[in-house]
């Protein structure tokens, strides 16, 4: 772990949790601010498009030096699904397209309490039509941290089982896998954890479903069966309360790929694979603190996936 790190998470520690409790949620939903605006030096980096996609925002940012060839990427913001996209969000933008070349698209999907899942994935498939209808061929992959990571895999489960056309892969930096924060170990990791509290984020789940069942797979896909998903790369930290579904989600793949036999040729694979990296001493979304060597490792690895610079091999964990 490096010493910006453990900075880092030091200082996290001063501010207050409002995961601490649903109260604390409400009063900071009560106070939400708008979405972050773009930093200075992405527009100085890209051009910038804004269209509205069913009445909601949808930016899009071409890099003006980009990559011929360059995929495609949707980024999906953190924020419990109900708090707006931070500046650090446009950090973790700005490093993957100046390491990958890739061209982002950035909807400012609806949140709770006002919106729920059932209306974010409709607008989501209208989404991913337009990027598809750019990319003309060129590869899609979907992005995202913390809540956007699972809301990621809940548009790609429900496209999936609707026999639509899929993500070319998934990158998830601390993924909120399992809305009922049922783990045995969230207790123990809450305590490392400077940032997240469970009884928070499970409220935060119930404004999402409006109510419904927080374990259903779509708003805890470490529920589904996790077949058939496309290329899915997991980054991260162990200091994070999300750090044992993490590491279920990615044995779960596993177990699956073992029991499959091996796909006829030209078939897409049946089973799903799942890459996990791990990041000593990373606290919740560490890859927005774009400073540390941790995060840099992280966006790399993500960046090359992207760039297709050589074979991703499996790491051994950091920690």
């Amino acid at each position: 772990m490096s010493l910006s790190m453990l900075l880092t998470r030091s200082l996290l520690r001063l501010t207050p949790n409002r995961f601490r409790s649903a109260e604390r949620i409400d009063a900071a939903i009560a106070t939400r601010r708008p979405p972050a605006p773009l930093t200075r030096a992405l527009r100085r980096r890209c051009e910038v498009s804004e269209e509205t996609v069913l009445g909601v925002p949808v930016l899009t940012l071409t890099p003006r030096r980009g990559r011929p060839g360059a995929p495609e990427l949707v980024y999906l913001h953190g924020g419990a699904y109900v708090f707006p996209l931070q500046k650090a969000h446009w950090w973790i933008i700005d490093r993957l397209i100046v390491l990958s070349g890739v061209t982002v698209t950035v909807p400012l999907y609806p949140r709770a309490p006002e919106h729920s899942l059932s209306e974010a994935l409709p607008f989501l498939d209208s989404v991913m039509v337009d990027v598809r209808r750019r990319a003309a061929g060129r590869e899609v992959f979907v992005a995202g941290d913390s809540a956007g990571a699972g809301l990621a895999l809940a548009h790609t489960i429900v496209r999936r089982d609707r026999g639509g056309e899929l993500p070319d892969g998934l990158l998830l930096f601390s993924p909120w896998l399992d809305a009922t924060m049922s783990n045995p170990a969230v207790p123990r990791l809450e305590r490392l954890d400077p940032t997240l509290a469970a009884a928070g984020l499970v409220h935060c789940a119930e404004l999402w479903t409006r109510g419904g069942d927080i374990a259903g797979r779509l708003v805890s896909p470490l529920n589904d069966s996790l077949e058939r998903l496309p290329p899915t790369f997991v980054y991260q930290g162990t200091h994070d309360v999300f750090a044992a579904d993490a590491r279920r989600f990615a044995r779960k793949a596993e177990q699956l790929a073992r029991r499959q036999p091996p796909p006829a040729q030209d078939a897409r694979p049946a089973p799903s694979a799942v890459e996990l990296r791990l990041y000593r001493g990373g606290f919740h979304d560490f890859v927005g603190a774009t400073f540390t060597p941790e995060s840099r490792r992280a966006l790399g690895h993500a960046a090359s996936v992207l760039a297709r610079r050589g074979p991703v091999r499996p790491p051994a964990p950091e920690g």
